[in-house]
């Protein structure tokens, strides 16, 4: 029940693949609702306790394996019949966090084929998501998970200039530093005993955020839990150190150092919602190095901050359809536009970075549907 669950819900979701008979069982003879609920109490203990990482990426095994399970109690008897259950279940769950519906429904499809959209799966995906959004606004009531100051629907030339240096500056980098992270944090503690793995994890997480709280003064939130609170922060133009541009860069490390101790320690935490913390802080430390040193004009950070975080979206998990469409349903229409440009451009520069190597990059067959 370790780690973020999305490589685990890949490979399961991609085993029928490799039967060229048109058989289910593959995935059946696999835990489905008991690994759902297994992997839900894991991540409740894992970020109930403080540590660092998302729910979005262990919802994602999470629907996964709930959507099998669905398929085996109602004895579906065709793969594309599984994999459809499986895919309105990972879409499903991510809708519940994101309030997103577009975008998880797009999110699915891209996570699982990587470079491809299977359009008959898509339909089956739009549902599940405007079911679930529904379902969610009326038990809960609508609550997004980023709000944005409204903004013109114009840029300047400049401006998309700038847009596009972002990109650039965030995509490679937070890719290359996040499986750098990953692997190294990994190396400290397969040096510890199993049984221990977990405790060194957390004893690692706390010294790197009370190193930066004793160090700087910095929130302890800004480094531990999912970071949404530093976006929320960021986008509301909050006065006080988020400000200055090597305080950033300092979350940006840190929230590396935190999630790659939770999640390689053992622990049952996401890597989607730190991806787009640390693509949104970098983003915003990008546009405030930029206007300090070269004085690049009076850019609005927030425009950078929502940047960032579409940049971060495709170069960790590679979904840029899924980040353009969050953006759009999340931010607002106004932020589309370098939005758009700044996924291009980190789709072209990380094309083959990826931190979930069980996605499926080359070309498979969907099978028709029985009738």
């Amino acid at each position: 029940m370790a780690s973020d669950g999305v490589n685990v819900a890949l490979a399961n979701y991609h085993i029928t693949y490799e039967d060229p008979a048109d058989d289910p069982r593959p995935r059946y003879s696999l835990p489905a609702i008991g690994l759902a609920l297994r992997k839900a109490f894991a991540t409740l203990l894992t970020l109930g306790t403080g540590a660092s990482g998302g729910l979005e990426g262990p919802v994602v095994l999470v629907g996964e394996s709930l959507g099998a399970g669905v398929a085996r109690l109602t004895r579906a008897r065709s793969e594309h019949t599984l994999r459809t259950c499986q895919l309105a279940g990972i879409t499903a769950a991510v809708g519940t966090l994101l309030n997103a519906p577009f975008a998880a429904a797009l999110f699915a499809l891209e996570v699982v084929y990587g470079n491809r959209i299977v359009y008959r799966k898509l339909a089956y995906c739009l549902l599940a998501a405007v079911i679930t959004y529904a379902l969610n606004n009326r038990l809960y009531g609508f609550r997004p998970i980023f709000v944005a100051p409204p903004h013109a629907h114009t840029y300047t030339l400049g401006e998309y200039g700038l847009t596009a240096l972002v990109a650039v500056a965030v995509s490679a980098p937070i890719a290359l530093l996040f499986g750098l992270t990953m692997k190294h944090t990994r190396q400290v503690v397969e040096h510890v005993s199993p049984v221990l793995r977990g405790a060194m994890g957390a004893l690692c997480t706390v010294l790197v955020a009370g190193g930066l709280f004793y160090g700087v003064g910095m929130d302890f939130r800004h480094v531990l839990g999912m970071g949404e609170h530093t976006i929320t922060q960021l986008l509301a133009n909050t006065p006080g150190p988020l400000t200055q541009w090597w305080f950033l860069l300092l979350i940006v490390g840190g929230k590396l150092l935190t999630t790659g101790f939770t999640v390689q320690s053992g622990g049952s935490a996401g890597m989607l919602i730190p991806s787009m913390v640390l693509g949104g802080v970098s983003g915003a430390a990008t546009a405030q190095l930029l206007a300090s040193v070269v004085g690049a004009g009076s850019a609005d950070v927030t425009v950078f901050v929502v940047v960032g975080i579409a940049s971060a979206l495709v170069a960790v998990v590679g979904v840029p359809l899924a980040a353009i469409a969050l953006v759009l349903e999340v931010f607002g229409s106004a932020y589309g536009p370098p939005a758009v440009l700044a996924c291009c451009v980190t789709y072209v520069l990380t094309l083959r970075l990826s931190v979930y190597n069980e996605q499926r990059h080359v070309r498979a067959e969907e099978p028709i549907a029985s009738t």
